[in-house]
């Protein structure tokens, strides 16, 4: 994913004055990164108080990030970009992928599973694996 960033230049009698420029862009990147930053915090806390009110349940990705964008109360025109946003964090803070019953990531927050049933789970809130 790519997020582009404008910034005015900054001119002085008609040239561009870099280090004035410079730090302008430095400055509307450090603001971005912030921003970013509180929207990663408020998805990861929407998404925990999700798997809070629906413990043990797996819930699929689709429907998290819709359910997190109405905690979030994001306005239509924002829903898509903070869908992907939701979606990109629950696959961040998932196992990966499984080969032969060996998950990538076997300590993350998440699991996801596809098929009937399939979707995304708190790690935490899954019943013990029953033992053979």
């Amino acid at each position: 994913m790519t997020e582009s960033l404008s910034i005015e230049l900054v001119l002085v009698d008609g040239n561009i004055d870099q280090t004035a420029s410079l730090a302008a862009f430095e400055t509307a990147l450090v603001r971005r990164a912030t921003e970013r930053e509180i929207e990663r915090t408020g998805i990861a806390e929407a998404v925990s108080e999700l798997f809070d009110e629906n413990l043990g349940k797996s819930i699929p990705m689709p429907t998290v990030a819709s359910m997190v964008c109405a905690k979030l109360n994001v306005p239509a025109e924002s829903h898509n970009v903070i869908s992907e946003r939701v979606l990109g964090y629950l696959r961040e803070n998932s196992q990966g992928k499984t080969v032969d019953g060996v998950e990538e990531r076997p300590d993350s927050l998440l699991v996801t599973t596809k098929g009937k049933g399939g979707g995304t789970s708190r790690r935490a809130d899954r019943p013990a694996p029953a033992t053979k």
